[in-house]
């Protein structure tokens, strides 16, 4: 039985993020931002660019700290600023308050933790419905503004009737001193599980944990380089490197194994303009990256034998001010988008956001366009959303594939699997499918403890067929095999 189920939440879990990655309008598609008294609003993203609401509905306010991750068709889950945990119509999950413990969190209460990159949204590589957060506050203040703790919490999307609660709660992984954000993650080399990486206070010190479908475990604690304050972290969207920026001094950016979580050849580029500025950026070919400082944006060439020489200013900040002197729309923390195009945060509590149109081109053929996305009449205090990139996929035949997950999706048979209507309260459901030529097949419906609850015999002559279902409700998952090979949609009973 625990055979059966773990295969069954694998196969869940490849199909969710197979279909995210193919389809890719969501997950990553909402930008929220807002300013503790001046209003609160999102942007949603897809091909055709950015399109901006303001958001009248939600509850809490937005600083540094924010994340928040959707569906494969880009419908909101669940969103946090640090302090509270709320989902998708903007009410507070049952269980969702109280997260990192601490003075600093408490001064923070209506306004939302001001850490860049605190908390991280990552799904559990066991199960699709489950989501693991991992959070950190600054529980050494007012002494200095480190931290000593990283929790994680993880919250159940069957709980709280499908809006989704936290099944566990600031529940401490690891222990040093550290600074209280930076943190990101990348996807291990099969395609499922997830390196995490934390940045060590005071030191060029990382530590590296791993996330399977069994947990959080710690891998390493690694000392390269030669930065220790704080900055903007983030990986390539290709999982080959990792770069950091140190507040106001330098960015640096390693080679990154993702079979083995090791970082190596650290490369330092120094930026004299002595701005303050702490943001960082791989363009999404992973040939860029892109850094930031209160008046320039600088990029460097990967592919470089020195970075340093391949240094250039692609934008000068252009001397506005927003809604007034002395705020500033300066350049601070950049994100890549659902769009390729990155969008960058202003200095100051601005109405506007900044973005790059083609990040991928070099020089200033990238074309930035300064305050150019009118965020009226919200302010966004200098955030933007902590994603990581849920869609890479596996090293496809290298020995780190060890699931075996790197098969082309054009070698998969397409079983147009259908089902309908979905959610559907206890009636006849209607299956749609194409079975591989001459073969038959198995329809199975199975819960989310992976019992299976109903398994019909498909001929190979079959393209549909009609079930009376008789199921609590709930979210199951529906399955078709066939020739080795099979399909899963995800059904919900009202």
């Amino acid at each position: 039985m625990k055979k059966a189920r773990a295969l069954f939440l694998l196969i869940v879990s490849i199909f969710f993020f197979y279909g995210n990655f193919v389809c890719g309008q969501g997950i990553n598609n909402i930008f929220m931002y807002g300013y503790f008294n001046g209003g609160r609003g999102y942007m949603k993203v897809d091909s055709s660019g950015p399109t901006v609401y303001h958001d009248t509905l939600r509850t809490i306010n937005m600083n540094h700290t924010n994340t928040n991750i959707a569906d494969n068709n880009g419908n909101l889950l669940f969103y946090t600023n640090g302090v509270l945990v709320c989902d998708a119509l903007n009410d507070t999950m049952p269980n969702g308050k109280g997260l990192n413990p601490c003075l600093f969190t408490s001064n923070h209460t209506h306004y939302g933790l001001t850490s860049p990159q605190a908390d991280l949204i990552l799904p559990d590589p066991g199960n699709s419905l489950e989501y693991y957060l991992i959070h950190q506050s600054l529980d050494q203040y007012p002494m200095d503004f480190t931290n000593t703790k990283v929790y994680f919490s993880k919250i159940n999307m069957l709980l709280n009737n499908g809006k989704g609660d936290l099944s566990q709660k600031n529940i401490i992984f690891y222990q040093d001193t550290m600074w209280g954000g930076g943190t990101t993650a990348c996807k291990h080399a099969n395609g499922r599980d997830w390196w995490i990486v934390v940045v060590g206070a005071h030191l060029p010190k990382y530590y590296v944990f791993l996330l399977t479908p069994l947990g959080i475990s710690y891998q390493s604690t690694q000392i390269i380089g030669n930065r220790w304050d704080f900055g903007q972290t983030a990986f390539s969207s290709d999982g080959n490197y990792y770069g950091i920026r140190e507040f106001v001094k330098n960015f640096q950016i390693f080679d990154f194994d993702r079979c083995t979580g090791i970082f190596s050849n650290a490369r330092y580029v120094g930026i004299a303009d002595s701005l303050f500025g702490a943001g960082f950026c791989f363009s999404p070919n992973s040939k860029l990256a892109y850094a930031t400082s209160a008046h320039y944006i600088y990029q460097v060439n990967l592919d470089s034998i020195n970075l340093d020489s391949s240094m250039i200013v692609v934008a000068t900040w252009d001397s506005t001010y927003n809604p007034f002197p002395p705020i500033e729309t300066g350049f601070w923390f950049p994100e890549v988008a659902a769009d390729g195009k990155l969008y960058i945060a202003t200095t100051g509590s601005t109405e506007f956001m900044h973005y790059i149109n083609f990040p991928d081109s070099s020089g200033v053929a990238c074309d930035v366009h300064q305050h150019d996305i009118a965020l009226t009449p919200a302010f966004n205090d200098g955030s933007v959303p902590n994603h990581p990139n849920y869609f890479l996929g596996p090293v496809a035949g290298s020995i780190c594939d060890s699931l075996g997950l790197g098969v082309p999706e054009h070698a998969l048979h397409d079983f147009k699997f259908s089902i309908q209507p979905n959610p559907i309260i206890n009636a006849t459901l209607s299956c749609k499918y194409v079975l591989p030529q001459n073969k038959a097949g198995t329809l199975e419906i199975m819960d989310m403890a992976g019992r299976s609850l109903l398994k019909e015999p498909l001929p190979h002559w079959s393209t549909e067929q009609h079930i009376k279902l008789h199921l609590s409700p709930g979210i199951y998952a529906v399955r078709i095999t066939s020739n080795r090979q099979q399909a899963v949609l995800k059904m919900i009973v009202q």
